[in-house]
């Protein structure tokens, strides 16, 4: 186990979100499949303009009884004209949807990396390379009792970044979803994978919220180099993101499954 956390479901979080959700540790016992090498392009100059109104969910048009008020529409910032050049209004969705999550991306390439981390996910595996955003942590924390290692509650690692994924509106994720898939699902179609983004979206978003998020509390480790491992052989051949999930610690993975799982119910 790395003692760096790195995330992505998120976005899954942003997109979030949910593989943010995936970005925080790196993993150390499965392998992932090759990644594409991005070409980084140049930015296009930052916009500001918020130009997309959608209807909240539940909006009542036209209410003939003054008791009612209609809910207020959302509000989002417009899509791209087109994938290439795309970073700098990625980034002003990303800020209009969180004010503290920017600072942690990584800002060139932003929707493909966002795509290529649910791709990853939808597999069970947890992005190495490319990933979309990179928060880093304390030190994975075990429990010593005299020469035996026991995995530690390891919630408040994460809970910074699981606390600012689950602040973000779920239903604005979801419109901004909905008027985003047309360059989402460009950029999955650069990978050359069968179906759709939405998809694997999906796919992603079940392997996340099917994970026990207590089926490695307490359990052992032994440290033969730099990683931890765990002594039981089922919960070392587990997936990268399970393991990853594992490493959130078990309120941090409930939370977060529980913001993933009204995520997916809103996309569907």
């Amino acid at each position: 186990m790395n003692n760096k956390i790195i995330v992505g479901i998120v976005a899954i979080a942003t997109l979030a979100a949910a593989g943010a959700v995936y970005l925080i540790n790196t993993p150390n016992t499965q392998p992932v499949a090759a990644q594409p090498k991005l070409t980084p392009t140049p930015q296009e100059p930052k916009r500001h303009t918020v130009i997309r109104d959608l209807p909240a969910p539940g909006a009542i048009p036209d209410a003939p009884n003054p008791t009612i008020k209609p809910a207020p529409t959302i509000k989002i910032v417009a899509p791209p004209a087109a994938l290439t050049n795309s970073d700098a209004t990625t980034q002003e969705a990303i800020a209009d949807l969180s004010a503290d999550l920017p600072k942690w991306l990584t800002p060139e390439e932003q929707l493909r990396k966002w795509v290529l981390m649910v791709e990853n996910a939808a597999k069970n595996n947890v992005l190495i390379k490319n990933q979309p955003l990179l928060f880093d942590a304390a030190p994975l924390q075990v429990n010593k009792q005299g020469s035996t290692t026991y995995l530690a509650n390891n919630s408040s690692r994460s809970a910074t970044l699981v606390d600012t994924l689950t602040a973000i509106n779920p239903a604005v994720l979801a419109h901004y979803y909905q008027a985003w898939s047309p360059m989402l699902e460009q950029a999955y179609s650069e990978l050359g994978q069968e179906g759709t983004f939405h998809s694997r979206l999906i796919t992603a978003l079940d392997n996340a919220i099917s994970i026990d998020p207590h089926a490695a509390t307490g359990a052992e480790l032994v440290q033969p180099s730099v990683f931890y491992k765990f002594t039981n052989p089922e919960l070392e051949s587990a997936s990268d993101l399970d393991k990853f999930f594992w490493r959130l610690g078990p309120e941090s993975a409930t939370k977060l499954q529980a913001y993933l799982k009204n995520l997916e119910a809103l996309i569907q």
